[in-house]
Parts: structure tokens; sequence; C-alpha cells
């Protein structure tokens, strides 16, 4: 939990996903899901897709502020935004405020049954926030808290947190969340209904917690990397089977450990990695995570994963993949991310910097370790114009404060992005991000490129 831009390099990264039942077996327990979640990675902030309508629900300290972003028959146009009528919007969704009694700082949304669930670092209450009122005829939305009773920190580079991140879980018809002593299911009633608290195979039982995780929808399954504790392992948890399975590899090099630990990752003599973030794009099976200090990713592939019921363990085809020639102010491009599933095209966050990034993963499943070789990034714009008073933009550091969802203009994959102090967002049109000119020989966009005037970033007040 970064609450400061200064750590210290540890170790950790790798990922993983796919349901399996019985030793050395591979497969899943695939299932669909309708509509699909706003988000596999734990963040920030969460989005609902009505079809005609979507709407961004953003932690604010003593709430959530809520913002429709996009409606049918609408474009976008930052000149055409003023509050309460969004790129010409006429809807009687306005922007609004929603008062909780607790700091919230992590949201997950239910375009199913228009619900949204907000978890806070310092309470082990959850917020569970209907919104169905609020969308069909503008009426406040109704907010029941409940109070988990969780007491144990996670701890982190730079801080630590009762309730960590918040995820849908579309086939327990409730939320999953990630707390300083493992992971919840919890209904819409505020019970839970299942818990994984502990790491199964430690000689003494440590709490199976992190930072940042993944669920994928399709296969019922956390993904959970350790992130500066003792173990440095990569979890999958079957919430279904309820099973519990730990990567075979462990996350350090091999240096570390000469029989569990990666190999040298990259040629630039990076070998012990942080694991800052991960997502998961459920139609293919791929797991990414992201380094905390290099621009570099850990690619699964958890369509071709091993799951071994007797020893609890797991085994996936996996590749290092650094992002070369790409922007970053302080080499932390890969820190936070999220798939937008239709396009599988990866949105990246540089926590506590200006540099933004997206990444075009496979399209299809593959039977092998998969790599990556179109991504880019960029400088974002000085955004005062659009949001008086900010003279320059901060990422927000954690939870990360990026999202994606589906434009009702045109269908196009859309990044949601907030800056540091929660007054300004930025939509991009990552299909656009990734077309942009770039500056020769490396993968930044070019400067003389506007990204506002060629509508790839739109600016909005909050």
């Amino acid at each position: 939990m970064k609450r400061s831009i200064v750590r210290l390099i540890t170790m950790v990264l790798v990922g993983v996903v796919i349901a399996l039942s019985g030793c050395g077996s591979s497969g899943g327990n695939k299932q669909t899901v309708s509509p699909p979640p706003s988000a596999t990675t734990s963040g920030g902030l969460a989005t609902i897709n009505t079809g005609s309508l979507v709407i961004a629900f953003i932690p604010n300290g003593t709430g959530v502020n809520v913002v429709p972003i996009s409606q049918q028959g609408t474009s976008f146009s930052s000149a055409s935004y003023s509050v309460g009528r969004l790129h010409g919007m006429s809807t009687t969704a306005s922007p609004i405020t929603i008062t909780t009694s607790f700091e919230v700082d992590s949201c997950a949304a239910d375009a199913a049954d228009l619900k949204i669930i907000c978890v806070g670092y310092n309470s082990s209450k959850v917020a569970i926030i209907d919104v169905s009122g609020y969308i069909s005829g503008g009426t406040a939305p109704t907010v029941s808290e409940y109070d988990l009773g969780n007491t144990v920190t996670a701890s982190f580079s730079g801080g630590g947190c009762l309730d960590c991140g918040v995820l849908l879980d579309t086939t327990d018809k409730g939320f999953i969340v990630s707390s300083g002593d493992g992971y919840r299911i919890v209904n819409f009633s505020g019970n839970v209904l299942k818990s994984f608290l502990s790491d199964p195979t430690a000689t003494t039982p440590v709490d199976l917690s992190t930072e940042n995780f993944g669920y994928d929808p399709v296969n019922d399954m956390i993904i959970s990397p350790e992130y500066e504790t003792t173990n440095d392992y990569l979890w999958v948890v079957n919430v279904t089977r309820g099973k519990v399975y730990r990567w075979s590899k462990r996350m350090v090099d091999t240096n570390t450990d000469p029989v569990n630990g990666l190999p040298e990752l990259t040629s630039d003599n990076v070998s012990s990695l942080t694991a800052d973030a991960v997502s998961v794009d459920p139609s293919t099976g791929l797991v990414t995570i992201g380094h905390e200090w290099s621009p570099l990713l850990l690619i699964v592939n958890m369509n071709a994963a091993t799951f071994n019921d007797s020893t609890g363990t797991f085994d996936a085809p996996y590749a290092v993949v650094p992002l070369r020639g790409v922007y970053s102010s302080g080499n932390l491009l890969t820190t936070g991310m999220v798939i937008e599933p239709t396009s599988h095209i990866m949105f990246l966050e540089e926590e506590f910097g200006d540099a933004i990034g997206a990444v075009q993963l496979p399209s299809a499943a593959a039977a092998g370790s998969v790599s990556v070789t179109s991504y880019t990034s960029a400088e974002i714009p000085t955004a005062t114009a659009y949001c008086p008073g900010l003279s320059y933009w901060d990422n927000v550091g954690d939870p990360h404060g990026l999202s994606s969802f589906t434009s009702i203009i045109g269908g196009k994959p859309m990044g949601l992005l907030i800056d540091g102090s929660k007054s300004c967002m930025a939509i991009i049109d990552l299909k656009a991000l990734l077309a942009a000119p770039k500056e020769p020989s490396t993968n930044q966009v070019s400067p003389s490129f506007d990204l506002v005037a060629n509508h790839v970033i739109t600016f909005i007040p909050l």
C-alpha cells in the first residue's frame, strides 16, 4: 500500500488462473458471465454499463462520486462537457455524491443487479449501494453498511489495509473482499458466504492476503500474488471447489531460491520483482502481473495450466516481457493495469506519475507461453483548461485509480483514469492511443501529436 513514492525494491511477480479438478489435470468449469464484470482487477474505480448509459463510481474520501460518462447517441468531446450534462447527454442521471460512515478507497460494480460495493483501507466495513432507482428515475441510491469484523492489517511498501480491495463474484452473487487476513465472499445482505484466510502449505499458518488481486469470473478463481510477505508465492483460489493452489515457482530469482525461484527474468538484470498489480483476461486465460519498479510484465497462460490436488500446486507457461522504449516519469508504468475484455487491450497507469500505456494482448487462447509486441505509452497532457485549478497531472497511487469500459458510442474500448487529487477524470480511447504516431525508435506517442485535439483523451472535471 504505497502512500509514499519512496519504497524499497523487493521480490515478487506472477499470476495465474483456471479451474481444474484433479491431480495433473487441465481445463476448467467454464460458465457464461452476462453481463461481464467491468473489471477483473481490484482498484479504486468501478463502472456500470446499462446498455444505454455508462456510470463511473469514484471514491472521494467521505463517500463515492457517481458520474455519468457515456450515453447513447452522444459523442466524446471535452468542449461539450459540463457538470450534469456529459458530452451532450440529456438524462435524469446527473452526477451526485453518496456519503458513507467510513472512508472509501475501493469499489466494484454489479451491472446485472445495479449494485456497488465499496471498502476502505482503515475500516472493516463494507457499503452496498443500490443504484437501480437512480438509473431508472433519478432517485437517490440506497446505502446499507455491514461490518465484517476483521481486525488484521496487511502491511505493504508504504502502509497497510484492513480491507484492501473488492471485486464482483458472479458465481456466488456477491463480492470478493480482500482483507488483511485473506479473502471473504460477501453477499448483498452483508453475510460472509465463504472465507479463504490461510496459506495451507505453511508450517505456521499465515494470512492469505495481498495488496492487489484479480478474479477470473469464467472459472470462479481468485488470483493472489503475495506482495512483500515472507512467502513470495502466487496463489489461485478456486472459489467453487473451495481449493487453494500455490504456483510451483517461487516469485524470487534463482539466486535466492535455486529450486523454486524464477530464472533470470530479463536481459536487463532484473531478477527480483515486486508484483504490484494483476489483471485477468477471462476469455483467453491470460493473467498479467506488473512489476513495481520497472516497466515489466509477467504473463501467465492459465489456458495451459495444470493443477495437482494432492500437492496443492499448479503449473502454467509464462513469459517475462520488458516494455522497451516507453515513457515513464518514475519507472512505474506497469504498477496499475486493467484489461478491457472486448478488445483485449490492457490499459496501464503509472502510479504517482503522469504516464499511461496500452498493450495489445492476444485475442485467442494459446497453448504455451505468450508474449506481446504491440504497445505504446504517453505523457498525460496538462488538463488545466478542462479541470480548472489542476496545474499538473499526477495519477492516483493505491488503490490504483483506473478502470475500463465499452463506450456506448460505437462500442469503443475506453480507459478511465482519475488524478491524485480526484478533481479531474480522463477518458482514453484505447485503440486510438495504440494507433497514435510514435516518436522514432521508441514506444512513446510523439509529443507533437495532440492527444486532446485528436480525441484520444477527454478530460472531465469532478
